[in-house]
Parts: C-alpha cells; structure tokens; sequence
C-alpha cells in the first residue's frame, strides 16, 4: 500500500531527522502517482461504460513508464549528481555568523557598553582582532572546500570584513579620545556591524524556512490537506457497496 509506506517513511524521517536516497525517491515517486491512481478508482466508480476508464488505465501506464525510466535508466546519473551535492550552504553560514554576533555582543556589553578608559578600548581591539581570526579562518576553510559556498566567501570578505577594519581603524587611530566619547558614538560602528550580521542571520533563517516548507509541501499525502482539487476524501466519496474500497488511514 503507497500510502502506508508513505507515512511509514514519513514518520521515519520526524523522527530520525533523516532517510536515505531509495526513501527521498519512493516519496517522490509515490507523490507523482497518487493522484491519478485516485482519479482512476473514482472513475471506475462513477463512470459507466469503458472508454474513459480506458483512457484512464493507457494515462497510468504512460506515466509508470516515464517514472521508471527516470529513476532507473538514468540511475548512475543521479547517484553522481547526489555524490556531488554540496553542504546546506545556507544553514551552515547561518551557524557560524551567530558564532560572529556572540563575539560582536560580548565586545559591545563588555568593553563599549561599559565605562570608557584605555582597558575597555584595548579589550574592544582585541576583541575585533578575535572576530577578523574568525573571519579568516572561514574564509581559508571555504576555499579549501574548493569554494563550494561563494555567496558566504563573498559576504565576508565585503560586508563583514570591510565594516570590521572600519570599526578597528576608528579605535587604533591615534586621534581618536576614547575617554571623550559617548555611548552611543562608542557603539554606533560595531552596532553597525552587527545590524548587518543579524539582517543577514534572519534572511538565512527564512531560507531555510521556506526550504523546509517546500520539503513538507512535497510530502505530505494530499488526502491529508484540504489542497487537492476535490478535497480529502471522505466516507461520501465512496459507495456503500464497495467493500473493497477503503479510506485511507
């Protein structure tokens, strides 16, 4: 039964965060033909005579075939084009600019937050020295993954880095009287900073929202939404007298 192996995989997948290939494809597969297996059984109920039952059956055949011959003639060439599949780019920088931030908050609390002598400003310093170590090592680890994530390598290097040396170059600046300025003009830079870090935080969030949405959108059996055109099917749907018929659970 499809749809008993659909929730079987399903639940697999809730529960252990993951399935392997041969499942991935059986969900696709099982999603592609439900529909027109369900169109099918109502046909041969409602419909009298068997043209269009027919029509129906030559339909299915037609599309067992095209399914069969994408996921089995052309099977090397997906196992090569699943070996060459790069890491989740997007969660990936996601996790490593809120290691970013954690470094950029605790500079701002503990050294510019606070009372403005010579230690809260050499803290400061070292403290973006830390976060430009940080950035470099990424960016050296992103090349020698042979650039598979450019967008982030991009970020760094002319958003983060840039806004960084311009922070680090206000406090090293001799001319710069750190014991004369305010909260606000103490902060506003490295603030400047994180503001971008954070922006580019929640957008990486809702990228990754919205691709597991469109995962869930795929797998989920449509007799369990209200999407499909005819809607879920309900007791109504099938006469008394087809025992053999039965809702799906």
């Amino acid at each position: 039964d499809n749809n008993a192996e659909t929730r079987e995989i399903l639940i697999k997948k809730a529960i252990e965060g993951d399935i392997d290939s041969c499942e991935e494809e059986k969900l696709e597969i099982f999603g592609a033909i439900k529909q027109p297996f369900w169109m099918l059984v109502k046909t041969s109920i409602q419909v009298e005579g068997s043209r269009e039952l027919e029509i129906m059956v030559g339909t299915l055949i037609e599309l067992l075939d095209q399914q069969l011959k994408n996921y089995c003639d052309n099977m090397e060439t997906q196992r090569n084009d699943n070996q060459e599949e790069g890491p989740k780019c997007d969660w990936n920088e996601y996790e490593q600019t809120k290691e970013y931030l954690i470094k950029v908050d605790e500079i701002i609390q503990e050294s510019l937050f606070k009372e403005a002598n010579d230690k809260a400003k050499l803290d400061a310093v070292l403290g973006f020295v830390e976060i430009q170590t940080m950035l470099d090592k990424r960016v050296k680890k992103l090349f020698e993954d042979q650039l598979v994530c450019p967008q982030e390598a991009s970020i760094i290097k002319k958003q983060y880095m840039v806004k960084l040396n311009k922070c680090m170059a206000q406090f090293m600046n001799k001319n710069t009287q750190f014991s004369k300025m305010n909260r606000i003009q103490r902060i506003s830079c490295t603030k400047e900073m994180r503001n971008t870090m954070e922006e580019r935080v929640n957008k990486l969030l809702q990228l990754e929202l919205d691709d597991t949405f469109k995962q869930l959108d795929t797998e989920i059996p449509d007799f369990l939404t209200e999407a499909g055109e005819d809607g879920p099917i309900t007791d109504i749907d099938l006469p008394a007298d087809q025992q053999g018929v039965t809702r799906p659970g």
